[in-house]
């Protein structure tokens, strides 16, 4: 799992990634709204990217979001096929809370999940 707070850590760490354009769009965005949220005082408010299954669970544990509903639940989906899911939480009235990015993973025919390289 990978936490973010600031437009520059999350650049540092995309630039080094072949992401497809959607998701990295998506993650510029994100984070401005987190950045915002701390500059008017809601911390600790992250970014959390999880690629794997046992990092998804390590958020979830770690931010204990199986006992939040999030504010908003979509999938972003590339035209190159790369998925991720965007689950937005918020923990207080001050804006506090975490935007995760949980990849999905691509499937065959056959219903078994393919290893992807990143």
């Amino acid at each position: 799992m990978k936490k973010f707070q600031t437009k520059q850590q999350l650049n540092d760490y995309i630039s080094k990634r072949e992401y497809s354009q959607e998701f990295k769009t998506a993650l510029e965005n994100s984070i401005k709204a987190v950045e915002d949220c701390i500059k008017g005082g809601a911390t600790p408010s992250y970014l959390i990217i999880a690629e794997t299954r046992k990092e998804s669970d390590e958020a979830t544990i770690e931010f204990s979001l199986g006992e939040n509903m999030p504010e908003s639940d979509v999938c972003i989906t590339a035209v190159s096929g790369e998925s991720w899911r965007e689950r937005v939480f918020v923990f207080g009235d001050s804006g506090n809370g975490v935007i995760i990015y949980e990849r999905v993973p691509f499937v065959d025919e056959n219903d078994t999940e393919l290893q992807r390289k990143t």
